[in-house]
């Protein structure tokens, strides 16, 4: 039986960079914060993937669900696109730790197709959410206040080029061992 190849520093490297993916993914998308429309009466309007909020200047609020009709069905696009990455997140991070004690590089290679695959849906669901958060303005009169994007969108943006940089850095390592695993069984 041939020997199990040795874990280097550069597989926990990729491990680190997939659950940092993770985290800060999640809490990117947990984050109410994505967008905030605070009127000059002291009302504010705040906009996040899982729910809004409208508050009075007493900062008394009405929490409801994103409705995704009357325009806004990009919201909803950018709340599944953000949850997918979640879920690729979190199935990349549990791939790479069953990778640990098997060694198996056909298991390994899911979590390389999942990362790349949530980085795609986080950073698409971004650039969705960047481009056609300016819509929400015509929800409110621009006239009567400003608007800003919060945290989450930032956080999901940098979830996005960590799970690419893990990708990356696991499918290098991957494809590098397995080529030292041959060369050595070859021998």
């Amino acid at each position: 039986m041939a020997p199990k190849p040795k874990i280097r520093h550069v597989d926990l490297v990729a491990l680190g960079l997939t659950i940092m993916a993770t985290i800060v993914q999640i809490v990117g998308f947990g984050i109410p914060n994505w967008w905030t429309f605070e009127y000059f009466d002291g009302r504010t309007l705040v906009i996040g993937i899982l729910k809004s909020d409208g508050c009075d200047k007493f900062k008394r609020c009405d929490k409801t669900f994103i409705d995704v009709d009357n325009g806004t069905e990009w919201l909803f696009m950018t709340r599944i696109f953000e949850l997918f990455g979640v879920i690729l997140c979190l199935l990349s991070t549990i791939v790479h730790i069953a990778f640990l004690p098997t060694r198996n590089f056909n298991v390994r290679s899911v979590a390389i197709y999942a990362l790349a695959a949530a980085s795609i849906f986080i950073l698409a669901g971004s650039i969705i959410f960047a481009v056609m958060h300016t819509k929400l303005v015509t929800t409110v009169n621009e006239n009567k206040g400003q608007q800003t994007t919060g945290p989450g969108f930032g956080l999901c943006i940098f979830s996005g080029l960590l799970a690419m940089a893990a990708a990356i850095v696991t499918g290098a390592v991957t494809v590098r061992k397995g080529e030292d695993y041959y060369i050595i069984n070859a021998v």
